[in-house]
């Protein structure tokens, strides 16, 4: 933490005249350090759906899939009687998977939530072990060059990884046919594009510069931080902490509240936005925009 101080200098007049310069040298060399040091995160890579039991795990797949429009990445796997799926959209990935045994969630009596954000870094593994080490920030280094995030400081009521991107032809072959399929469903459907903000809950982060540490450098005055992949992660006031919700890039307003109405899951418009009835969603927080 750094401590800034008032410098007094007195003028030929003998008064005093009480300057702020020790706070604009020291506020632009802070900013000078902080653009020179690259974000550990570049973008979010996958988000994870955590549900109650394996029955609302294949409705809210099918909620994703039959009625988003969303293509399927892979699906089902099987694992310690958990179910995984995983659905592609558009700048991301959303992945539905669980039941959970052990985890203190947020919210209690849930059916669905967002839980889990696996990220990419830009730097190198051993550059983020450092810059964790040197923020005190708490984590796990997997063997497989990723990154588990224990902190409560960033991951209470959530949950963080980081992980070091190495995207083969074949996975950008994937990708590729992933849009095209999404591009199509769109069309009749509700003309999904991408996740444009993600929601994190609570008061507004106490140390913003654990947050530039990961994040990058936010909007000046807000507790906003944009991503590589149009990515947008904000702050929303909220009395639980963790990931809040989604809003959704759609291809046409129009077209997506018709579509919505048609299918009960138009919830409530507010103005350029429409939040989808979480009634619908298994009380996921969704929300769509052109």
């Amino acid at each position: 933490m750094v401590h800034l101080t008032w410098i007094q200098f007195p003028l030929q007049n003998g008064g005093m005249k009480s300057l702020g310069l020790a706070l604009v040298w020291l506020w632009t060399i802070c900013a000078l350090h902080a653009e020179s040091r690259p974000s550990l995160v570049s973008c979010v890579e996958v988000l994870t759906i955590h549900v109650c039991d394996t029955n609302t795990h294949e409705r809210v797949y099918r909620m994703l899939v039959d009625d988003l429009g969303l293509p399927t990445d892979y699906y089902p796997l099987i694992y310690a009687q958990r179910r995984y799926a995983a659905v592609f959209a558009g700048n991301l990935y959303i992945e539905p998977c669980g039941p959970y045994a052990g985890i203190r969630y947020p919210e209690k009596d849930f059916q669905a939530l967002f839980y889990g954000l696996n990220c990419d870094s830009p730097v190198v593994p051993e550059v983020v072990a450092a810059r964790l080490k040197e923020a005190k920030l708490s984590f796990e280094w997997l063997g497989t060059n990723a990154f588990n995030l224990h902190d409560s400081r960033i991951a209470e009521g959530s949950y963080w990884s980081i992980n070091f991107p190495h995207t083969s032809q074949r996975e950008a072959a994937k990708e590729a046919r992933l849009k095209k399929e999404l591009q199509e469903n769109g069309k009749s459907r509700l003309g999904f594009m991408s996740v444009r903000e993600i929601w994190l809950g609570g008061a507004a982060p106490s140390d913003l510069n654990l947050w530039h540490e990961l994040l990058g450098q936010g909007r000046a005055g807000t507790a906003e931080w944009r991503l590589d992949k149009q990515q947008t992660i904000r702050w929303v006031d909220s009395p639980v902490r963790g990931v809040r919700g989604i809003v959704c890039q759609v291809s046409s307003l129009d077209q997506a509240e018709k579509y919505l109405k048609r299918t009960g899951y138009f919830g409530i418009k507010n103005g350029p936005r429409i939040e989808l009835n979480r009634a619908k969603t298994y009380g996921l927080a969704i929300s769509v925009e052109e």
